[in-house]
């Protein structure tokens, strides 16, 4: 279960992958929305990690995120929210 400020990060994260291209920017970003939303960054990583992938770890998230499809996993991520 997804607390509030990890909610609010990732649907912040949804719309910065939405437009954003380059996996070095969405890299930065998500220690950037980490930070805006109290949370540690790797606590934050974790999260995602369990969302997209299953388990507490996994590659790097801005590269990843554009291998598999910026849309793909912005649906997934969505639908994490609820």
């Amino acid at each position: 279960e997804l607390k509030e400020p990890e909610k609010a990060a990732i649907k912040e994260l949804v719309a910065l992958i939405q437009f954003e291209s380059d996996e070095q920017k969405i890299q930065n970003g998500i220690f950037a929305l980490a930070r805006k939303h109290g949370l540690e960054a790797k606590d934050f990583f974790r999260t995602l990690y369990l969302v997209l992938l299953g388990g507490p770890e996994g590659p790097r998230l801005g590269p990843y995120i554009v291998a598999m499809g910026r849309e793909n996993v912005a649906q997934a991520l969505s639908r994490a929210t609820g």
